[in-house]
């Protein structure tokens, strides 16, 4: 409400100023500058009087006012970017910016790109819609700039929907944020195959496969990452980035690892920008926490990880604190871990490292 209150505070102090000024960053559309033939005032007129005889402004366009706003346009004077931000209040919700694309072709093309700027859908069967939409109209593709794809209240997609995906995300080359959530089953990493676009951020329910991290091997741009996919086999599904798991764990633990299953391991170049690390595990054990440890190196802006489990298990204060302690001795720009059972650790500044720089929000 903050923002629509000053948007109104500003065109009320604009409708304010002097006519000629507000015409001259407003100009009329062709054709509405011409004035309108005055009708005779025995039929009425253009201008209205009071009971005492006194005439109020004409309501026509006069020449001479035509001649002040100087010459048509269908272009607006003021900036396209001022343009983009004044129709950015009218794209919520998007249904406001109907009017504006049917007003001229200068406005079409700034309020086309706002309505297609963020795809967001949850409901199933508006999904669907929305895919096909997008796919009949290619013209709209390169205005794509998020897409939000939620379906996984639905037991069974259809492997047509999968393939309509991928066409989709083929066509969306401008992509920066992309968000897929699928049936907890389901795993169709390979609808990200042929993908040429570049993303800053990167969310999915897809299961942390060897698939998953090739793609992620691609993605050198992504700032922010969530893998929310896990599986029953903790080890199935472990999103640590270049973590082998067979190298990390003790041969007692391997027995139940699928052994045609190829582990989620990214490459030591990949994902040098990330900041913002979220992953949903089926339950590590402090020992696999520990065990990432030399790998965290790799990250120069990583800030942020969050690590929530789905297991009962409970690990103790002191092992969370160690675990906090010792990635940052591997990527000393950490600010902030939550760690599986909830606790949010968070680096505090000390000239005294020893006394130990990490706290928990229960202290």
């Amino acid at each position: 409400m903050d923002q629509f209150h000053n948007f109104h505070a500003k065109i009320q102090t604009l409708s304010n100023l002097n006519e000629r000024i507000v015409n001259s960053h407003f100009p009329d559309e062709i054709g509405r500058c011409i004035s309108r033939p005055q009708r005779p005032p025995s039929q009425g007129g253009w201008s209205r009087r009071s009971s005492s005889g006194i005439g109020f402004e004409e309501l026509s366009t006069t020449p001479a006012m035509a001649a002040e706003r100087g010459p048509p346009t269908i272009r607006p004077r003021l900036p396209m970017e001022v343009v983009e931000i004044i129709l950015c209040n009218l794209s919520k919700p998007k249904r406001q910016l109907l009017p504006v694309l049917l007003a001229n072709k200068a406005l079409h093309s700034v309020a086309i790109a706002q309505l297609y700027r963020e795809m967001v859908e949850s409901r199933p069967a508006q999904c669907i819609t929305l895919v096909r939409h997008l796919l009949n109209h290619p013209s709209v593709h390169r205005h794509v700039r998020k897409l939000d794809i939620n379906i996984s209240s639905i037991d069974c997609p259809t492997g047509n929907f999968y393939r309509l995906m991928q066409r989709l995300l083929q066509h969306t080359t401008m992509l920066t944020h992309l968000s897929l959530d699928f049936p907890k089953a389901h795993s169709p990493v390979w609808i990200l195959d042929g993908c040429t676009f570049s993303l800053r951020q990167f969310s999915t329910s897809m299961h942390s496969s060897h698939e998953l991290a090739r793609f992620l091997d691609g993605q050198p741009h992504i700032t922010q990452l969530t893998l929310r996919g896990f599986q029953s086999d903790a080890l199935k599904s472990l999103p640590y980035i270049y973590m082998d798991i067979a190298n990390s764990i003790s041969p007692g633990f391997l027995v139940t690892r699928d052994s045609n299953y190829e582990q989620f391991v990214l490459g030591p170049e990949s994902l040098k920008k990330l900041g913002v690390f979220n992953a949903i595990h089926a339950g590590p054990t402090v020992e696999l926490l520990l065990a990432a440890c030399p790998f965290l190196s790799s990250f120069k802006k990583l800030k942020y990880i969050t690590c929530v489990a789905t297991s009962t298990e409970e690990s103790t204060y002191a092992e969370e604190k160690e675990i906090a302690e010792k990635w940052h001795e591997k990527c000393s720009t950490l600010k902030t871990i939550i760690l599986p059972r909830g606790r949010v650790w968070f680096h505090k500044p000390s000239l005294a490292p020893s006394a130990g720089s990490w706290e928990c929000l229960e202290d």
